[in-house]
């Protein structure tokens, strides 16, 4: 079997798509299936990364380039031959890909990460109108729409990002799979057992509560409310700190952020950091502050997690269908108020409960994720099932 997995995003760009990409094709290698991943190389994503498989790359399409990288996938895609294509975006590569496999009779599977439609509504001008403002929309979500009427199966990483972005903000009436992310728990565990606590390199202080976000600095991932929560324990003399991890082009924006509110001086940008790294990083907190609403499945919150940190997140949000109120976090209103509420019953815990506190760092340990071989072996069940609908249909014309 040839896979062709498809992705605006991929290394050695950072991001959680990228690494669920990289993962699901690296875990495909060791099933011996032929895969190859098609992906953009722009200034920004440039750069060498060693890959057990095959890494294809056209330019990012801008107005003067975008004929010319059409042809190049499609040059691609011809040269590789696909059985199976694999789109985990649904912008531009993955339009096109579905095109391609439209017209060749290749089974083409389409995966939603992210709600996207979120952020697109945000920036509608007919807000207030909603005659125009579906008719914008529509006009928005063109090629996702278009990326998912090619697919013969569309899949999602949860089910708001099928309710919210297939079905509400697509139209799709089908019935969506719900394959969620996988980990490598045992890669995470390793490290841990290396850091050694004695020596200080993890060192949660005992005096405040301690909190972290890790990913992506951009407007979508919501660290504006992050920040203004901040403000408010801090303006009711609650001690806590607040460390971020990550880059993005939104960075400077969030640093501005803090200053004017008034928290930059208990805020702390890290910058990117290693996956080592970022483990020690989580091990010196207590708790992931994550209020995103764009995340369906986020990496973030399965590798906080694991590392004993609750998550605080949205109802109604990707992220909160993995969390149990007071097992592994807490699930809130999308309201400073209620983040701030929490956060500071968290706080009086730590300092004066300290074995209720204890107990909830220990049961968030014990979350049980699927690891990435159990995800790849979903998506190959569904592309054996749509290879043998191929085959009875080729038999059945002839």
């Amino acid at each position: 079997m040839r896979v062709a997995v498809v992705s605006d995003l991929f290394l050695p760009h950072m991001g959680g798509l990228e690494v669920v990409v990289d993962r699901i094709a690296t875990e495909y290698v060791k099933m011996g299936i032929d895969v190859a991943v098609f992906t953009f190389d722009t200034e920004y994503l440039s750069g060498d990364y060693k890959a057990p498989y095959k890494i294809y790359r056209t330019q990012y399409p801008s107005i003067k380039h975008r004929v010319a990288s059409h042809k190049k996938i499609l040059l691609q895609l011809e040269e590789f031959h696909p059985d199976i294509i694999h789109a985990h975006t649904q912008e531009i590569l993955g339009f096109w890909a579905s095109v391609f496999a439209k017209k060749n009779r290749i089974p083409f599977v389409s995966t939603v990460h992210t709600w996207t439609s979120y952020v697109k509504e945000k920036d509608s001008p007919f807000r207030n109108n909603t005659t125009f403002h579906k008719m914008y929309m529509r006009k928005r979500n063109h090629l996702p729409i278009m990326t998912c009427h090619h697919a013969k199966i569309i899949t999602a990483v949860s089910f708001s990002a099928s309710k919210n972005e297939v079905h509400d903000s697509y139209g799709e009436k089908r019935y969506i799979y719900v394959i969620r992310n996988g980990f490598d728990r045992d890669k995470i565990e390793d490290i841990k057992e290396k850091i050694d606590i004695a020596s200080g390199q993890v060192n949660r202080d005992s005096s405040k509560i301690n909190m972290c976000f890790a990913g992506r600095l951009v407007e979508e991932k919501n660290l504006a409310f992050s920040l203004r929560v901040c403000k408010k324990l801090q303006d009711s003399n609650t001690p806590y700190s607040f460390s971020i991890a990550g880059d993005g082009p939104d960075a400077k924006t969030f640093k501005l952020l803090s200053q004017k509110l008034g928290v930059a001086s208990n805020v702390r940008f890290t910058g990117r950091l290693d996956f080592n790294s970022l483990v020690r990083f989580y091990l010196n907190n207590d708790l992931l502050l994550f209020p995103s609403l764009f995340d369906c499945d986020s990496i973030t919150g399965i590798e906080s997690r694991l590392c004993g940190l609750p998550t605080l997140c949205i109802k109604g949000t990707g992220t909160s269908e993995r969390v149990k109120n007071g097992i592994n976090g807490f699930v809130l209103d999308n309201d400073i108020d209620s983040f701030t509420n929490k956060i500071k019953e968290l706080f009086y815990l730590k300092r004066f409960k300290k074995n209720q506190f204890a107990s909830l760092i220990n049961s968030t340990k014990n979350e049980r994720v699927e690891t990435w071989e159990e995800v790849a072996l979903k998506y190959y069940d569904i592309y054996n099932m749509l290879l043998e609908e191929k085959n009875r249909e080729i038999i059945s014309y002839g």
